[in-house]
């Protein structure tokens, strides 16, 4: 879902910015949303997975990122890329706190002599999150394209329940 609404938000900038050279805007979008997610995950990500019931806190998390996907209607309304910047860090930063639980959790659902089975769960799931990538900006594409950059908001909405 992620690389689903990034395609979206990289439309709204081209739309907004008509007849402007927009390739500056898109940059400082990736760039806000490959270091919020970097800088939150390692300040407060893994202290919040060590800390808590990791469960808990992905649930949490999910439920939040369930509305954040919805707070790109605001930008959209708006016309603003200001607005588009805030909802991708807002995103980036539950991202960060997101990703350390969902690490730490997935070893921790077998047995303790199970080392070599449970690193080889960890791999797989690593693996498939860089095919997702690809897929995850292909349906995006599809989606904005055919069904309009609303659809793709509420796609992403319910990715996460």
């Amino acid at each position: 879902s992620e690389y689903m609404t990034l395609i979206a938000n990289i439309n709204m900038i081209e739309d907004f910015q008509t007849g402007e050279t927009n390739s500056i805007y898109i940059s400082i979008l990736v760039v806000i949303k490959q270091s919020t997610a970097v800088f939150t995950s390692l300040l407060f990500g893994g202290p919040l997975a060590d800390s808590k019931d990791r469960r808990k806190v992905m649930r949490c998390l999910d439920s939040i990122s369930t509305f954040v996907a919805l707070l790109n209607f605001i930008p959209l309304y708006y016309k603003s890329i200001g607005g588009v910047y805030a909802v991708v860090a807002t995103y980036q930063l539950i991202y960060g706190l997101y990703e350390p639980s969902r690490g730490a959790v997935i070893p921790t659902m077998f047995m303790h002599d199970k080392l070599k089975f449970r690193m080889a769960i960890v791999l797989t799931i690593t693996l498939m999150q860089g095919v997702m990538g690809p897929i995850g900006s292909a349906l995006g594409g599809f989606i904005v394209n055919y069904f309009g950059l609303k659809v793709c908001f509420i796609v992403d909405s319910l990715a996460f329940l």
